[in-house]
This record gives structure tokens, sequence and C-alpha cells, in this order.
């Protein structure tokens, strides 16, 4: 398995060359998002300290592009165009598997969709610079001075471990998805009962109310609307109160791996209902 040529690469060499640059782009994108919210987070969709976006990334431009290391320009403009292709691409996957957009470009300019912008696509290409010239000779002595067999005994234990942190994160992440969706769901099925109540003029006016309130204050947001209405007040407080009850309790099953990805993506928002992960958070901090 190791010899295995892979476009004339080594497969051993790959592996290697993968998992390297993945735990690099763990330093990186931990420090990063640490220093703006001013508190350790352990970046990446994995427990473990990989971002394997990173790895797949440097390892593809660096087999596409190792030929040009006397051509900067060109290393670039191809890196910075691959490295925008995976990144659309991975967001794209992981939202349709998961229902959620993991990071969102929305408030930077020239940006498509909210999963990819310039200014990420310009450090691509000057990432893509640096590996080649810097980066990349030090990642092959590194790799160089593994001794053979050494290597690829760890190779398979950390093809054990990966392999078993992608499963379970998997997992638990397929379970967050199924939360969301009931947790919209329930939103969603309390706003069609106090649309039927007229204690709103219009639904967009229901929806936009709701959407100003977090779940903590919505009885006594809606107090005013619900005491005027005095033949249904007991029925609606009673909806009201089945609907948090409900709410609270599936919000309230976190596990240490939910809240891990809460934490690691902090611009995250669900395709079920762009407010439900903020409740989430709310609920987090209020508990």
């Amino acid at each position: 398995m190791w010899s295995l040529q892979i476009f004339g690469f080594e497969f051993y060499f790959l592996f290697y060359n993968f998992f390297f640059y993945s735990f690099f782009g763990w330093i990186y994108e931990s420090c990063l998002v640490s220093f703006q919210n001013k508190t350790w987070v352990n970046r990446g969709f994995l427990n473990g300290p990989v971002v394997p976006i990173y790895g797949a990334g440097a390892t593809i431009v660096y087999m596409c592009l190792f030929w040009a290391a006397d051509q900067p320009v060109f290393i670039f403009i191809l890196g910075m165009l691959a490295a925008t292709v995976l990144e659309y691409a991975t967001s794209y996957m992981m939202e349709k598997l998961f229902h959620a957009k993991w990071w969102d470009y929305s408030n930077y300019k020239y940006n498509f969709q909210g999963r990819i912008c310039l200014l990420a696509s310009l450090l691509w290409g000057f990432l893509s610079l640096l590996m080649t010239d810097v980066l990349q000779p030090f990642m092959n002595s590194v790799i160089e001075g593994i001794p053979r067999q050494a290597g690829e005994i760890a190779g398979y234990f950390i093809f054990l471990v990966f392999g078993t942190d992608f499963a379970v994160t998997a997992a638990y992440t397929l379970q967050l998805d199924k939360k969301l969706e009931e947790l919209a769901r329930y939103r969603e099925e309390f706003m069609d009962y106090l649309e039927k109540t007229r204690l709103y003029e219009t639904r967009e006016e229901l929806r936009e109310r709701m959407e100003s309130l977090s779940i903590r204050n919505m009885k006594e947001g809606l107090r005013e609307k619900i005491e005027g209405q005095i033949e249904k007040r007991e029925e609606i407080e009673g909806r009201l109160h089945g609907f948090l009850q409900a709410f609270e309790h599936r919000a309230g099953l976190q596990s240490k791996i939910e809240k891990r990805l809460l934490r690691a993506f902090p611009t995250m928002k669900s395709t079920w209902d762009e407010n439900i992960i903020t409740e989430l958070r709310r609920h987090k901090k209020m508990k």
C-alpha cells in the first residue's frame, strides 16, 4: 500500500504530506479563531488536531505544480484557483450532507454565495507560493527523515485514529442536524399556530417578531399581544408553554462534540432555520 504510485508520487509521501499540512492548517485556524473570539477554540470539523481541507489543498497544489517551482506567477494563479474550487466544493458538500453553512463570507466584498471570496482566494495564492518556496522543501526533509518502517507502522495507527474521529464526528454531526431540523419544525409549527390566532396582521410581521425574540424571552415578548386575546389567552399561554418546554428539552441535550462544533464554527448557520443555532448558543450560555 505505502509504495503505491499516484501520478508519480509514492502514497507514503502523499499520506504524510497531507497530515502534516492538515496539522499546520489546524494550528493556523485555531490560533486565528481563538484570537478573534478571545478564547481558545479547537478549530475544524474533526476533534483531532487536523483540518483536512488544508492537507488536501496543499497536497493537490504540490502534485499539480511541483514542476513549476521557478514560475511564481503561475503558481500563484493556479494555486489560488485550485484551492478556491476545493473550498467551494467542500462548503457545498458539507451543506448538502449536514444542512449547515459552516463558514460564511457574505460580509466580505466579492464573495460568491458566501462560500468563497476574493480575499480568501488571494490568501490561497500567497500560501501556494509560501508552500512551494519555503514549506515544501522543509516538509520533504521531515518526511524523508522518518524511519521508513516506523513511519509505516505509525501510518496505520494514524489511519485508525483519523478514521475513528471522522466516523464519530460525522455521526454526532448528523444527530445535530436532526436536532436542528426538529427545533426548526417546533418553531415553524408554533408560528403557524400564532398566525391562526391573528395576534399579528401578517405572516411577515409575525416572522419578524419571532426572529427578534430569543426562545428564553418569548413569553415576555408576546405578553401584550396575548393579554389582548381575552377568550383565547389561556389556550395560547398553554400552547406557548408546551412549545417552550419541548424546545428547551431538545436544545438541552448537547454532547461534548456538539458543543465543540458550535464553538469551532462561530458563524455556522443551519439551512433549516438561520436562528436555530443562535438559540442553541444562547441556551448553552444560560445553563
